[in-house]
């Protein structure tokens, strides 16, 4: 009996330990943790492929680069200003010559924008895996800081084209990465939205000329690569 008893306390001691600790192997990392910074400043360098409507003399495609300040308001939201800027050129058009060979000349182009976009974070106010996507949208201004050049001679004055002052519309998506607890990669694809205005001789109806309306919706897609400071 003595001996069964000792056996019996010997199994069950063993049984005891090889008994999982209570919790042990129930905590499991969480890809999620908390964003906890608010602000972020930084710059982006991209590429605009822009419109230029249907006589092709709107500002082109070009390098972009700009600046840009974020700010978290809760939650998922967040609210974001941004500068840029696209040198790039333009085509002078005369509507009186064969379609096909309108184009007279070039002349440089210097758009410069700026706009206030709401961003709404697919994850909250937290990041997975270190990565935040969401996705945006907002609006604001762009303008040609270059003006008329030599090549809008070449035309009648009814036929100048002039970029003015013109809204600017954009929704897209990104995805911020976070380096560290102060440096920040993101990357953004927008797709732009304006407005160019048809110079008065494209309208006159005795040229007969495909007519476009007084005011011209153009778009394109705006890939931007950026660093930021998020504190």
């Amino acid at each position: 009996m003595p001996r069964f008893l000792l056996l019996s306390l010997s199994l069950g001691g063993l049984l005891l330990g090889l008994r999982p600790h209570a919790g042990e192997g129930q905590s499991v990392p969480s890809p999620y943790r908390f964003f906890e910074t608010k602000q972020e400043g930084g710059a982006f360098l991209g590429h605009t492929n822009q419109g230029t409507g249907r006589f092709g003399y709107g500002p082109g495609s070009g390098l972009t680069v700009g600046a840009r300040y974020g700010l978290h308001l809760g939650g998922p939201f967040g609210i974001e200003g941004v500068f840029g800027y696209r040198p790039t050129t333009r085509d002078v058009v005369d509507p009186t010559r064969e379609e096909g060979n309108r184009v007279v000349g070039e002349t440089d182009a210097e758009i410069m924008s700026i706009d206030v976009r709401l961003r709404f974070s697919l994850t909250g106010d937290r990041i997975w895996h270190r990565l935040n996507p969401f996705v945006f949208a907002g609006g604001g201004l762009a303008w040609d800081l270059a003006g008329d050049g030599e090549a809008d001679g070449l035309v009648l004055p009814q036929d100048q084209f002039e970029f003015g002052r013109r809204f600017l519309g954009l929704f897209g998506a990104g995805v911020r990465w976070i380096v560290s607890e102060d440096i920040l990669i993101r990357g953004d694809l927008a797709l732009t939205l304006n407005q160019l205005e048809t110079p008065e001789g494209f309208l006159d109806p005795a040229r007969e000329l495909d007519r476009v309306g007084e005011k011209e919706w153009v778009s394109g897609p705006l890939f931007s690569l950026g660093i930021a400071y998020h504190f």
